[in-house]
């Protein structure tokens, strides 16, 4: 059985659009300074997808480019669920394919280990071309419920495969043995699977502490000289890597009109050097990015930018009067970012500004329908970027904005 499986689609005519700033001089005025181009280079079906594919995970597996787009059970004559199918895609190639995780087989090889129900759950967080790697949870109720969110009995495990050769690693837990903790993978770079665990010690989200580990992608040994506690108690948000995939980020999330017994706060650790950031952010801070310097913040309900530097410095607010922010992606060269809306309902471009002042004055505005055909706009929730901002990922949308769930366009932005 082959375990990788090349699924190429049709290309279609290249789309070229080109942005040009008017300048200062005078009114209508072309000037190719800062011009963003943006270039639909594919329209691909996959086999195995979904929509929704990056609603719960990091969904770029590695800085090159590879990106989970969907799974499927796959089951025998007699409709038995016996392996999952997982689906990606290459940014730089515009290709897809798939591979299979025996899951079943799996199972039974670790029976003394899977105990907790009849499969454990599994999801793709890494792959480089050929290796995959997988957090599998075996979970069943606990004995004794402090509340119901958390009355979970897990065990959380890290496994790699082969996809050419089919061979899967030993089992390796990376989660606490016995400890009442949630689990939260961040994402994987070229070498590690980066993970946060909170305990749960105190029942119903009062989390103890707060500890971000990582384990080798190539031994699965966890990497106990980079374990990092965050001196922090009660505060829970999903870790997620910075486009550069050089920071780890914990953004606490509220919203206007909710109240909280602190500030929203975040966490920032520079992956390289182990150092710690800490500020105060704003209400629901969807859209985010960094530079080696500092990172921005951008606040859907507020509407406002904050700057955040990562020498210790104080906070400030850059922009205002950009509500329904959703995402920031920097462009290659590094000195625009493309600003996205979190729903359909919200502009109906994708505006582009200088990188990191985010001021109005050089602004580009990208209509959403003649770049992405999507007249309406479309919702940005499962859009992908590559690491260097170079490629865009998104479903493909209909004429109302929503995805059609068949299809995914793939974008080259050049600056």
């Amino acid at each position: 059985m082959s375990y990788l499986k090349w699924i190429r689609g049709a290309a279609p005519a290249v789309l070229i659009l080109s942005f040009f700033l008017y300048s200062a001089a005078g009114a209508g005025a072309q000037s190719a300074a800062g011009a963003v181009e943006v270039v639909k280079v594919a329209e691909l079906k996959p086999q195995y997808y979904s929509s929704f594919f990056s609603s719960a995970q990091d969904a770029l597996l590695h800085p090159e480019g590879y990106v989970y787009i969907g799974r499927e059970w796959l089951r025998d004559a007699n409709n038995k669920a016996t392996a999952v199918a997982f689906a990606y895609a290459h940014l730089p190639s515009q290709k897809t394919g798939s591979f299979e995780l025996p899951l079943m087989k799996l199972k039974a090889e670790n029976a003394k280990l899977l105990t907790r129900g009849r499969f454990p759950s599994a999801n793709l967080v890494a792959f480089d071309g050929r290796r995959a790697g997988f957090v599998l949870q075996d979970s069943r109720r606990a004995n004794k419920e402090s509340c119901v969110f958390h009355g979970w009995d897990r065990r959380h495990y890290f496994v790699s495969l082969d996809t050419r050769s089919g061979e899967l690693s030993e089992l390796r837990e990376i989660g606490a043995p016995g400890v009442r903790e949630s689990f939260y993978a961040a994402g994987a770079d070229d070498e590690y699977l980066y993970y946060a665990l909170y305990s749960n010690e105190g029942g119903c989200g009062q989390y103890k502490s707060v500890r971000m580990n990582r384990v080798s992608l190539d031994s699965l040994e966890i990497d106990e000289d980079w374990q990092i506690d965050l001196k922090t108690k009660g505060v829970i948000a999903k870790p997620k890597f910075t486009g550069d995939r050089k920071y780890l980020a914990i953004l606490n999330y509220t919203e206007r009109g909710v109240a909280a017994k602190n500030p929203p706060d975040g966490f920032f650790v520079e992956i390289a050097s182990r150092k710690q950031y800490r500020f105060t952010l704003p209400v629901t801070p969807y859209a985010f990015a960094c530079t080696p310097a500092e990172c921005l913040v951008g606040s859907s309900q507020a509407g406002t930018i904050v700057r955040l530097p990562l020498d210790g410095g104080k906070s400030k607010v850059v922009a205002k009067g950009l509500r329904l922010m959703n995402h920031f992606v920097v462009t290659p060269g590094g000195k625009r970012a493309l600003i996205f809306w979190n729903a359909i309902s919200g502009p109906k471009h994708v505006a582009v500004r200088d990188f990191p002042q985010m001021g109005r004055k050089n602004e580009q505005k990208l209509s959403t329908g003649k770049v992405f055909g999507a007249p309406r706009g479309f919702r940005p929730e499962s859009m992908v970027w590559s690491a260097d901002g170079r490629y865009l990922l998104i479903p493909k949308p209909e004429q109302s904005g929503f995805a059609d769930d068949e299809s995914i366009l793939i974008f080259e932005v050049k600056d």
